[in-house]
């Protein structure tokens, strides 16, 4: 870890900062930040993930290929 991480983890840990780094670290290692944003959303209020690491659409809902729009003739998702 270096500092400004410390730092981090010490301000938006309260008193629990060991708790924050292990779910940061299990949210990288499995992908799935939803026990994360949870924690933080119970400590900093609702949207704390998202506004910490500006993330807005980050848990929005995935289309599913067949919902999502595609330029003519190319296959490809539309921008």
């Amino acid at each position: 870890m270096n500092q400004r991480y410390e730092r981090w983890l010490a301000e938006f840990g309260g008193g629990g900062p060991e708790d924050l780094h292990d779910l940061v670290v299990a949210a990288i290692v499995s992908g799935d930040a939803i026990r994360l944003c949870r924690w933080l959303d119970d400590r900093h209020g609702p949207g704390a993930f998202s506004a910490m690491f500006q993330a807005g659409g980050y848990l929005a809902p995935q289309q599913t290929p067949s919902s999502r729009e595609t330029r003519p003739g190319s296959g490809q998702p539309a921008v």
